[in-house]
């Protein structure tokens, strides 16, 4: 509250969650304007009761549950800018002491995946006939991913345009800033939602990211049969060469000067 009294911002915009609670009261309080973004598709308390006072709320899909598609503004998830870079050259930052595979390279972007029976089920895959030509880059697994001939383990990257630009495809959580990510590299994916997310979000997440993606999602109550499946599929997919790092442009994202510009003419509206 103090700080909110001694900055006087123009505008305060929040990103959800329970931390925004305290500068949510702070700024109605002070009479500042204040907006909320909603990252998931289904929209947190603090979102919620933003949404009861009628304040303006931002969404990171074109679906926020509970309301309707007309009580809020549609502008994505902001994300890092990802430079494409050259394959071979990024294989060589990721400094694993061996040529760039021949074959399909499968990212596993660990995060709880390497805590859960899920990484036991890609562990046991990756020996099976189908899946011999293929190597799985587990990011994040450097000390825990197993020896093998096609596993191979790096440590967790803050720069992911090196691994973006290396693989063909991604196993991944159903986060919404991973998400996000994967829509705007372009890359086909096989998305495991975790069950154990509040209001199950990961699962409404992974599911309208399948619907505006036409990509696979894998529950984890369902056989490994099925993942294996869904990954011979996925592999079956063609990446577009431009997304693969042929062209060395940026990735865009749009959602920051989306809501950049909303919130400009949200604050010129209440100086009138």
């Amino acid at each position: 509250m103090a700080l909110m009294k001694k900055m006087r911002p123009d505008f305060c915009l929040l990103f959800g969650g329970y931390v925004s609670f305290a500068p949510l009261i702070a700024a109605l309080l002070c009479r500042v304007p204040v907006a909320v973004h909603e990252q998931y598709t289904i929209a947190g308390k603090v979102t919620r009761i933003a949404h009861k006072l009628h304040l303006p709320i931002f969404s990171g899909w074109q679906e926020c549950e509970p309301f309707q598609a007309d009580s809020f503004y549609y502008a994505g998830i902001p994300i890092r800018n990802f430079q494409k870079v050259d394959r071979r050259e990024a294989w060589s930052k990721l400094d694993v002491g061996i040529d760039i595979p021949e074959g399909p390279i499968v990212g596993v972007l660990s995060g709880s995946l390497t805590r859960s029976p899920l990484f036991q089920v890609i562990c046991e895959l990756s020996v099976k006939s189908e899946f011999r030509h293929v190597s799985f880059l587990i990011v994040g697994g450097k000390g825990i991913c197993p020896n093998s001939n096609n596993m191979i383990a790096v440590e967790r990257q803050w720069d992911m345009s090196i691994i973006y630009s290396v693989v063909d495809i991604v196993i991944a959580r159903a986060g919404a800033s991973t998400l996000a990510e994967l829509l705007t590299c372009a890359i086909p994916s096989l998305i495991v939602p975790w069950r154990g997310a509040a209001d199950g979000h990961q699962l409404s997440n992974a599911r309208l990211f399948k619907k505006l993606t036409g990509n696979y999602v894998w529950d984890e109550s369902s056989p490994a049969q099925v993942l294996k499946q869904n990954l011979v599929q996925c592999l079956s997919q063609e990446r577009d060469e431009s997304a693969k790092g042929e062209a060395l442009v940026p990735w865009q994202n749009q959602s920051c000067e989306l809501i950049w510009k909303t919130l400009i003419s949200l604050v010129r509206r209440e100086s009138l």
